[in-house]
């Protein structure tokens, strides 16, 4: 069982899933918050459950399935971090975290940037 089985019930299926200890196992009590954190009318439900992470997951079920209404949501596609190119460039050619090449992108002009970009396409993968 996925932790989605979990939402669809909590959303507009409103049956009990937590019948056996393998149910308990397969709830996700973070997966199920943040998907139910997409749509608005569930928002401070899911945010109950998140300031509450000492009960017992099938306490977080039971109060989401009974405190949800009943209707059917449109898909809320997960938000998913953006890639930069230049944030991987600019990784590669100082050697540096994430963090560090965003405060160096946050610094560097736009022409410093080609230019680190055009260095490091042409020294090619480094595998020292």
């Amino acid at each position: 069982m996925t932790p989605f089985d979990f939402v669809k019930e909590i959303q507009f299926g409103k049956r009990n899933l937590m019948v056996d200890p393998q149910a308990e196992k397969d709830y996700k009590p973070f997966t199920v918050n943040k998907a139910l954190s997409y749509h608005l009318d569930c928002l401070m439900e899911a945010n109950a459950m998140n300031l509450r992470p000492h009960l017992n997951k099938t306490m977080q079920f039971a109060y989401l399935l009974n405190s949800i209404r009943n209707r059917r949501r449109p898909f809320a596609p997960w938000v998913k971090p953006e890639t930069r190119e230049d944030l991987d460039v600019v990784k590669t050619f100082f050697e540096c975290s994430d963090r560090k090449a965003q405060e160096a992108l946050g610094i560097l002009t736009k022409e410093q940037i080609e230019t680190i970009t055009q260095l490091t396409i042409e020294s090619g993968p480094n595998y020292d």
